[in-house]
């Protein structure tokens, strides 16, 4: 991988196009510079060789257990962008996965790596959501900040634990209107679980202009984007299907002579 001169201080951090503060320190820094250069650009095919080679050179590990699973959440991601998305999923299982239920490394990265690994499927298909449900419960109760707190109500939507949601909400007591773009993020992915994917559009597209407000890089944010058109094709496909029920309804009526329901 070629090195990019590392000039970050605590005073000139390097920045993703966000303007969001990046780890760059060492030779970790370097690579995970290199991977938010190239998600930024959405040169998926040239960050997927890049650190696809950083990681075979460095399968010892490197830097602290959290950017080692970080970097390694990033060539999940560049796997997924380039259709790979059983190899994505093979490292959630061996690098992430573990790290958010052992060491608690990994609450923001298991969240996100799940709700991508979902929305990139084709098919619905079953992860392991209940094995970080735990750890996410147990996040909600310290409140380790917001970001990390949407990724605990991330983690209990993917689950479908929407009761878990619910009882989160009903202790918040009050919400400050600079709150207002994570409440909507929270109110999005409940909704997401609870099924209403109109009300989960609705919500998530509130969010969308003001996410620099709730923090992650323009590469972790780039998922609350990717679930709000999900969002948006499941109401639209579910609108169609009504629809089309709809419509058959109207014409047995016709053909019975029934009166028209009240829907």
């Amino acid at each position: 991988m070629t090195r990019s001169t590392n000039t970050s201080t605590a005073k000139n951090p390097v920045c993703d196009t966000s303007g969001y503060a990046i780890f760059s320190a060492g030779d970790v820094g370097t690579a995970h510079r290199m991977a938010h250069e190239m998600l930024d650009s959405h040169d998926y095919e040239t960050g997927y060789q890049l650190l696809g080679e950083w990681l075979r050179n460095h399968a010892e590990g490197a830097g602290s257990t959290s950017q080692w699973v970080h970097i390694q959440w990033h060539m999940m991601v560049f796997e997924l962008a380039v259709g790979q998305w059983d190899a994505a999923r093979a490292r959630y299982e061996e690098y992430v996965l573990p790290a958010a239920i052992d060491t608690r490394e990994a609450l923001v990265d298991a969240p996100a790596g799940l709700w991508r690994l979902a929305l990139a499927s084709e098919q619905p298909v079953d992860l392991p959501w209940n094995e970080i449900q735990p750890a996410a419960r147990e996040a909600l109760e310290s409140s380790k900040g917001t970001y990390a707190t949407l990724h605990s109500i991330m983690a209990l939507a993917g689950a479908g634990d929407v009761t878990g949601i619910d009882a989160w909400l009903n202790e918040r007591k009050t919400v400050d209107d600079a709150d207002e773009t994570f409440m909507a993020l929270v109110r999005g992915f409940r909704a997401f679980a609870a099924g209403d994917y109109t009300e989960a559009e609705i919500e998530l597209a509130s969010a969308l202009p003001n996410l620099s407000e709730v923090g992650g890089s323009r590469a972790q944010n780039e998922l609350f984007e990717r679930a709000h058109r999900e969002a948006a094709a499941r109401a639209r496909f579910n609108g169609s299907v009504n629809e089309k029920i709809r419509s058959v309804v109207l014409s047995t009526q016709q053909h019975t002579h029934l009166s028209t329901p009240a829907f």
